[in-house]
């Protein structure tokens, strides 16, 4: 961002009118180059964001699916073949 919120906060129409030309322009770059970088990030979704996108993990009581592995019943052997 080219101002801070303070700046930003600072500039109101008598600020704005009593500027010349050139102090203006100035204002103008730094204003526009401040609301592209602001939409920017505005519009970044998981398509076209450089960041990895959010994995939430869900219980099984919660989404009520099955999970991949289940533990064999209690005084099963892990090692038995299905049946």
């Amino acid at each position: 961002m080219h101002l801070s919120d303070h700046s930003l906060r600072q500039i109101d129409d008598t600020y704005v009118q009593s500027l010349d030309v050139e102090a203006l322009r100035g204002l103008s770059v730094r204003l526009l180059a401040d609301l592209k970088d602001a939409r920017d990030r505005l519009n970044q979704g998981p398509d076209n964001s450089s960041r990895p996108p959010r994995r939430t993990v869900r219980s099984n009581a919660i989404t009520g699916s099955t999970p991949a592995f289940t533990m064999p019943p209690a005084g099963a052997s892990c090692l038995a073949a299905p049946s």
